[in-house]
């Protein structure tokens, strides 16, 4: 395990309530923004590679996060036990590849790699309302890049990226205003996108 990881106890937590109210007899509904209570975040992280054959290099990491609430403020809901914090996905992983050919070093090095992330559902914030875009969906992203350095035995080198090649469809900043303003706004991740860098490398 590479990395352990504890928040402090007390940690506070923030949520969104609708209380009643009566005004000239008429019962409305206000939204108030209250603390919740203490809460915990534990983890772990783990990071790591190695070598099956000389040329070949494959490494991975992995990201937990558990959460739950040591005490609830008075007049809080139950409801927000299910505690997960804005933005913090339970899980996040990522795989990756990397094969250097074994050409002649006239030739220059020349590599190939992909990386997969994966994260999964993380709520956008804690509300006890359910609205358009509360969740961040679990998804994952498949990358692929190839890199010629010294490019016969120039000082130029060249590459050729790829991401999200399976063109998947996320968001990565949500912001729900549904209830205070009748919309959320969100933003999408970026769409497959491919292309190349070339790099000169000037003498010292």
């Amino acid at each position: 395990i590479n990395q352990f990881r504890r928040s402090i106890t007390g940690h506070s937590i923030q949520i969104t309530q609708n209380l009643p109210y009566v005004v000239n007899g008429s019962t409305l509904i206000a939204s108030i923004i209250q603390n919740a209570g203490s809460a915990e975040l534990d983890g772990g992280e783990f990071e790591g590679q190695i070598y099956p054959i000389e040329d070949l290099q494959l490494s991975g990491t992995a990201s937990y996060v558990h959460k739950s609430f040591t005490r609830l403020a008075a007049g809080v809901s139950p409801a927000v036990a299910v505690f997960n914090p804005p933005t913090v996905p339970e899980w996040q992983l990522t795989a990756g590849a990397r094969y250097h050919l074994p050409l002649d070093a006239a030739i220059g090095s020349v590599s190939l790699g992909t990386t997969w992330t994966w994260v999964s559902t993380g709520l956008n914030a804690i509300d006890l309302r359910t609205e358009p875009f509360d969740k961040f969906k679990a998804h994952g992203l498949l990358n692929f890049n190839a890199d010629w350095s010294n490019v016969m035995g120039s000082p130029v080198d060249i590459s050729f990226y790829m991401t999200n090649a399976l063109n998947r469809s996320y968001y990565y900043s949500i912001q729900p205003f549904y209830y205070s303003l009748g919309f959320s706004e969100v933003s999408p991740g970026a769409p497959r996108m491919y292309g190349f860098r070339v790099r000169y490398s000037f003498g010292s």
